[in-house]
């Protein structure tokens, strides 16, 4: 890692852009230090005395933006949205340890026991009725009130009744709603579009769902045809093409037709890919497959992890270096055994 004391001005987002991956991996630790080098770097660009400065000192780390803020940690433990011009910092502090998530341009929030929503600007834009308050999508926000499930709009008008013993956000057209302890699936019209059968189910990704039947994880698609059978132990949504799955505590990978692209011979693999590849272990030792399901860098290493900006970091031996994409060692190759390319 590079000194902050080197780093030019037009460089600053790069702390900004660490930091905020640093909070989205809980090293919150790494992220304050980020936010303290962040600082330098626009001191020297704006100045140490300009406002900006004077105001991110109050500021410990500031995760992802989204929807044009953060939702930044304070130095005396509170939460704050802050702009992405860096100009408002927005108190937080009457919503206690609200989940403050942020979603079409609004913000749940906790006050006096009740959820209801702010904006961006943090002004109150939905009362604070409901008992349980998720995050708006598609347009609409699923809460549930005195024990019941249903959708606002964004004007906090009744969209759907409040029916149901649970609803999720919307996804893809369709939600996934909760009934008499079967699960199935509405579309903005209220319309039963897919059966209130399955023992569980997950938000549509990519066109298609995760639900359980009989003990049994499959998927269907928007109709509620069955596309990959009913046989996995366990599965996840589809990213990027392709879902992991397990069966008899060993996980590969299947893509939208249903086809499994590795065989299911691992015991752990990654949730997703990431720039085209994935980490698994077989044997307990790591290597990293493509989306073919091609092994492509070998199961050598004690731990592996996914690939960012074409590098992935691994360690053999509590040894930690990073390799790229063809498996050759980029950094820290001092730490690589000998004869690792």
């Amino acid at each position: 890692m590079i000194s902050p004391n080197l780093i030019q001005a037009q460089d600053c987002d790069i702390w900004l852009n660490n930091m905020a991956t640093e909070v989205e991996n809980r090293n919150t630790d790494e992220a304050v230090k980020m936010m303290k080098w962040f600082i330098n770097c626009k001191g020297n660009e704006l100045g140490v005395d300009n406002p900006i400065i004077k105001k991110l000192e109050t500021i410990s780390y500031i995760p992802k933006f989204k929807d044009g803020i953060s939702i930044c940690q304070l130095n005396n433990g509170e939460s704050a949205i802050i702009n992405e011009a860096l100009t408002e910092i927005i108190s937080l502090e009457k919503y206690g340890n609200s989940l403050f998530e942020v979603s079409e341009g609004f913000i749940s929030v906790v006050l006096n026991g009740k959820v209801g929503y702010i904006d961006v600007h943090g002004n109150e834009v939905i009362p604070f009725k409901y008992d349980f308050g998720g995050y708006f999508s598609e347009g609409l926000a699923n809460v549930n009130l005195n024990g019941k499930w249903g959708y606002i709009d964004k004007t906090g008008n009744e969209f759907i009744p409040f029916q149901y013993d649970y609803t999720a956000p919307f996804s893809n057209g369709l939600a996934m709603i909760k009934l008499n302890e079967k699960y199935g699936y509405i579309d903005k019209s209220n319309q039963l579009i897919i059966p209130v059968k399955y023992d569980f189910g997950e938000r549509f990704s990519e066109g298609l769902a995760r639900v359980i039947l009989n003990r049994k994880s499959g998927y269907i698609d928007k109709k509620g045809n069955e596309i990959v059978p009913f046989k996995y132990d366990i599965g996840y949504s589809f990213v990027d093409g392709v879902a992991q799955v397990s069966l008899n505590n060993k996980c590969g990978y299947v893509d939208k037709s249903g086809k499994e692209i590795t065989t299911l011979k691992y015991e752990v693999c990654s949730l997703r890919f990431s720039e085209g590849l994935a980490w698994v272990s077989l044997n307990w030792k790591y290597g990293f497959v493509n989306q073919t399901g091609e092994e492509v860098i070998p199961h050598i290493y004690d731990y592996a992890n996914n690939f960012s900006q074409g590098k992935a970091e691994v360690e053999i031996k509590n040894k930690v270096f990073s390799i790229d994409r063809t498996g050759k060692c980029i950094t820290d190759c001092q730490n690589a055994p000998a004869g690792h390319p």
